[in-house]
């Protein structure tokens, strides 16, 4: 488990989580993947969250209101577990404004999504909403 938050931006942190346990060693190739999903959500950029996953399309659905509805969106990465086939992972939202500048709480529907992450190969493919 990552402590408390990790906004894929840099290296994950390296402390144990509160309350003891371990931080897995994220492979360069799935913290890249990681960040690039970071980005591209706090930028809205659907075309690259298409490309790095398998979307259904009520998950493109909420994505589409999500994007159109705010003009600030900031997430990140939680509760990375890694197994032999995969890993799974939390996406926060962390921050939301309006196109006014009004900070805004995301609600339960939004603020917590999980998804995992396909290992084929030894190589880390698509993420799975």
């Amino acid at each position: 488990l990552l402590p408390l938050l990790w906004d894929g931006k840099d290296t994950p942190p390296s402390d144990p989580p509160i309350g003891g346990g371990t931080v897995p060693k994220l492979d360069p190739a799935l913290h890249q993947l990681l960040q690039t999903l970071t980005r591209a959500y706090e930028g809205r950029d659907l075309d690259t969250i298409r490309r790095i996953s398998v979307l259904s399309s009520s998950r493109l659905t909420a994505l589409e209101l999500i994007f159109g509805n705010y003009a600030t969106i900031k997430v990140g990465v939680e509760n990375v577990k890694i197994t032999d086939d995969g890993a799974s992972a939390v996406l926060r939202i962390t921050d939301l404004m309006d196109g006014k500048g009004q900070r805004i709480r995301p609600n339960q529907f939004i603020e917590l999504t999980k998804f995992t992450v396909k290992k084929e190969g030894g190589d880390w493919t698509k993420i799975v909403w």
